[in-house]
């Protein structure tokens, strides 16, 4: 392993990997995960919050864009915020945090260009 936390919590709590790491990096990933032993941003992302997960689509998108020379990083960032931002502001609007087609409404509204497949729009 590079970088990172390792797939196995045994490993992660050994001492051999605090000293391979530092203590202090092997405390924040520690601390990362919280009590569940589940990455706090998954856990955010779920249950009452889940609706906030589609703005991922345009974060990974960024990163691709990224990766692939096509936009500066400054750019690309800026527009996948802007769209998670407008995407939060329609849902939060038309009061759809716990309605899945509104949401699905606003995704479109904010980036047309969204696969319907990817987000579940049959309409």
């Amino acid at each position: 392993m590079k970088q990172g936390f390792p797939a196995r919590k045994s490993v992660a709590e050994s001492e051999a990997y605090k000293q391979k790491i530092g203590a202090e990096r092997a405390a924040a990933y520690e601390a990362s995960l919280g009590e569940s032993g589940t990455s706090s941003v998954y856990e955010f992302f779920s249950g009452k919050n889940s609706w906030l997960s589609y703005s991922l689509f345009w974060l990974a998108k960024a990163y691709g864009q990224v990766v692939d020379g096509t936009d500066p990083v400054d750019k690309v960032l800026a527009d996948a915020q802007k769209m998670a931002d407008d995407y939060r502001a329609c849902v939060v609007q038309n009061k759809a945090e716990s309605d899945t087609q509104q949401q699905r409404k606003c995704l479109k509204q904010v980036d047309p260009a969204i696969p319907d497949l990817l987000i579940g729009l049959t309409e």
